[in-house]
Protein backbone atom coordinates (compact mmCIF):
# COMPACT_ATOMS: atom_id res chain seq x y z
CA UNK A 1 0.00 0.00 0.00
CA UNK A 2 1.88 3.25 -1.24
CA UNK A 3 0.31 6.18 1.45
CA UNK A 4 1.72 9.83 -0.03
CA UNK A 5 2.53 12.58 2.41
CA UNK A 6 -0.13 15.25 3.67
CA UNK A 7 -1.27 16.94 0.38
CA UNK A 8 -1.18 20.12 1.77
CA UNK A 9 1.87 21.53 0.78
CA UNK A 10 3.50 21.64 4.56
CA UNK A 11 2.58 19.92 7.29
CA UNK A 12 1.90 22.04 9.80
CA UNK A 13 -1.19 23.65 7.67
CA UNK A 14 -3.13 20.76 9.08
CA UNK A 15 -5.16 21.33 12.28
CA UNK A 16 -3.52 18.71 13.70
CA UNK A 17 0.21 19.42 13.45
CA UNK A 18 1.75 18.71 16.41
CA UNK A 19 -1.44 16.93 18.70
CA UNK A 20 -2.65 13.92 19.57
CA UNK A 21 -5.04 11.34 18.19
CA UNK A 22 -6.27 8.31 19.66
CA UNK A 23 -7.48 4.91 17.47
CA UNK A 24 -9.51 3.08 19.07
CA UNK A 25 -10.91 -0.25 18.02
CA UNK A 26 -11.06 -4.00 18.54
CA UNK A 27 -9.00 -5.36 15.71
CA UNK A 28 -5.32 -5.01 15.88
CA UNK A 29 -5.14 -5.11 12.50
CA UNK A 30 -7.35 -2.49 11.43
CA UNK A 31 -5.92 -0.15 14.74
CA UNK A 32 -2.41 -0.68 13.15
CA UNK A 33 -3.34 0.11 9.58
CA UNK A 34 -5.27 3.49 10.39
CA UNK A 35 -1.92 5.11 12.87
CA UNK A 36 -0.02 3.90 10.20
CA UNK A 37 -2.20 5.88 7.60
CA UNK A 38 -2.32 8.74 10.05
CA UNK A 39 1.55 8.68 10.85
CA UNK A 40 2.59 8.97 7.08
CA UNK A 41 0.41 11.04 6.36
CA UNK A 42 0.85 13.65 8.99
CA UNK A 43 4.02 12.88 10.17
CA UNK A 44 3.75 15.13 13.25
CA UNK A 45 1.09 13.26 15.16
CA UNK A 46 1.23 11.44 18.91
CA UNK A 47 -1.23 8.62 17.79
CA UNK A 48 -2.02 6.25 20.78
CA UNK A 49 -4.06 2.61 20.12
CA UNK A 50 -7.06 1.46 22.68
CA UNK A 51 -8.74 -1.84 21.76
CA UNK A 52 -11.74 -1.43 23.40
CA UNK A 53 -14.55 1.70 25.20
CA UNK A 54 -12.97 1.05 28.65
CA UNK A 55 -9.30 1.33 27.54
CA UNK A 56 -9.98 4.26 25.69
CA UNK A 57 -11.77 6.23 28.61
CA UNK A 58 -8.49 5.84 30.45
CA UNK A 59 -6.43 6.81 27.15
CA UNK A 60 -8.35 9.69 27.05
CA UNK A 61 -8.04 10.35 31.01
CA UNK A 62 -4.17 10.17 29.92
CA UNK A 63 -3.85 12.11 26.92
CA UNK A 64 -6.32 14.62 26.29
CA UNK A 65 -6.51 13.58 22.22
CA UNK A 66 -7.51 16.10 20.43
CA UNK A 67 -9.01 13.90 17.79
CA UNK A 68 -10.64 10.47 18.77
CA UNK A 69 -11.52 7.56 15.92
CA UNK A 70 -13.77 5.19 17.32
CA UNK A 71 -15.09 1.89 15.85
CA UNK A 72 -18.55 1.20 16.48
CA UNK A 73 -18.57 -2.72 17.38
CA UNK A 74 -16.15 -3.35 19.97
CA UNK A 75 -16.97 -6.22 22.58
CA UNK A 76 -18.06 -4.60 26.28
CA UNK A 77 -18.84 -0.87 25.74
CA UNK A 78 -19.48 -0.54 21.67
CA UNK A 79 -18.23 2.80 20.52
CA UNK A 80 -21.56 4.63 20.71
CA UNK A 81 -21.88 3.37 24.18
CA UNK A 82 -18.49 4.75 25.13
CA UNK A 83 -18.80 8.48 23.72
CA UNK A 84 -20.98 10.54 26.74
CA UNK A 85 -18.18 9.20 28.95
CA UNK A 86 -15.40 10.34 26.41
CA UNK A 87 -17.23 14.01 26.07
CA UNK A 88 -17.42 13.90 30.15
CA UNK A 89 -13.43 13.44 30.52
CA UNK A 90 -12.59 15.66 27.19
CA UNK A 91 -15.25 17.58 26.06
CA UNK A 92 -12.76 19.40 23.34
CA UNK A 93 -12.03 15.96 21.58
CA UNK A 94 -13.62 15.66 17.60
CA UNK A 95 -14.91 12.35 17.91
CA UNK A 96 -15.35 10.39 14.43
CA UNK A 97 -17.35 7.06 14.76
CA UNK A 98 -15.81 4.64 12.70
CA UNK A 99 -18.70 2.05 10.97
CA UNK A 100 -19.79 -0.02 8.16
CA UNK A 101 -23.11 0.83 9.01
CA UNK A 102 -24.97 3.69 7.10
CA UNK A 103 -28.41 2.75 8.54
CA UNK A 104 -30.40 5.98 9.89
CA UNK A 105 -30.53 5.06 13.21
CA UNK A 106 -26.82 5.16 13.54
CA UNK A 107 -26.73 8.24 11.97
CA UNK A 108 -29.46 10.00 14.17
CA UNK A 109 -27.43 8.30 17.05
CA UNK A 110 -24.35 10.10 15.87
CA UNK A 111 -25.93 13.39 15.54
CA UNK A 112 -27.89 13.00 18.72
CA UNK A 113 -24.08 12.82 20.26
CA UNK A 114 -22.87 15.79 18.59
CA UNK A 115 -19.91 13.54 16.91
CA UNK A 116 -18.78 12.68 13.39
CA UNK A 117 -18.99 9.36 11.30
CA UNK A 118 -16.85 7.71 8.88
CA UNK A 119 -18.06 4.76 6.38
CA UNK A 120 -15.63 1.62 6.42
CA UNK A 121 -13.81 0.85 4.37
CA UNK A 122 -10.93 3.72 5.34
CA UNK A 123 -9.05 4.69 2.33
CA UNK A 124 -6.21 7.13 2.57
CA UNK A 125 -8.36 9.59 0.89
CA UNK A 126 -10.66 9.51 3.89
CA UNK A 127 -8.03 9.64 6.19
CA UNK A 128 -6.65 13.08 4.12
CA UNK A 129 -10.48 14.33 4.48
CA UNK A 130 -10.38 13.58 8.28
CA UNK A 131 -7.01 15.17 8.76
CA UNK A 132 -7.56 17.98 6.70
Amino acid sequence: MSISRFPLGSKSQSPYYGKTILVVDDSEISRVMLKTMIEAISGSLDVYEAKDGLEAIKMVEQHKPDLITLDEEMPGKNGLETVPELLKINPESRIVLITAHGEENVKEKVKALSIEYLAKPITEAKVINLLS
